[in-house]
This record gives C-alpha cells, sequence and structure tokens, in this order.
C-alpha cells in the first residue's frame, strides 16, 4: 500500500473510532418564547430565510448554478446548488448540527 492510501485509512479508522467514543448526543430544538435567543432566532429563521428574502436567495443561487453549469463551471454549479440546497432546509441542518449555547 502506498503512503496516500494508508493516510487515508488512518484517517477513516480514527474518524469511526471517534464517533464511536461519542456517547452524548446532543440535540437543538427550535426555540420557543422566553428563551434567550428567541427574537434572533425569530427574525433570522421565520421572517428572513422562510419568507420572500429566503426564496430570492434561493433561487438567485440555483439560478447562478444553472448559468454556471451552461457555461461548463462544474465546480461552481456543485457549489451553488449544494449551497441553494442548505438554504431550503436550514432549519433541519441547524438541528443536526446540535445544540447551540
Amino acid at each position: 500500500m502506498n503512503s496516500k492510501k494508508r493516510n487515508g485509512m488512518k484517517i477513516a479508522i480514527f474518524s469511526l473510532g471517534f464517533l464511536a467514543a461519542s456517547s452524548n448526543a446532543h440535540a437543538f430544538k427550535a426555540l420557543t418564547t422566553g428563551d434567550m435567543w428567541y427574537e434572533f432566532y425569530d427574525i433570522f429563521f421565520t421572517k428572513l430565510l422562510q419568507g420572500p428574502m429566503g426564496a430570492t436567495l434561493t433561487g438567485g443561487t440555483l439560478a447562478w448554478g444553472l448559468v454556471a453549469a451552461v457555461r461548463g463551471s462544474i465546480p461552481t454549479f456543485l457549489i451553488c446548488t449544494l449551497a441553494a440546497g442548505v438554504m431550503i432546509s436550514l432549519e433541519n441542518v441547524v438541528q443536526t448540527f446540535g445544540y447551540i449555547a
């Protein structure tokens, strides 16, 4: 085996060991009224990202990616498509990453 394959295997084994050793799962649930960061959460997620501004940003990112694909820039197309997918389901992505505070 060459050194690149060995290094890749070491990283994979370390990552799997790290995941197996972590015993606590931290989940982030949506904030409710009275929580410390509720106002920020309400303005940012509910009013901006799930409203018309979020739809405009997501549509613009998808359009930019399609233009990049037509021009032959596949990496830009992939990045824009991935970013638009994250923007569409941002609340689920935040909950998946775990708790914030």
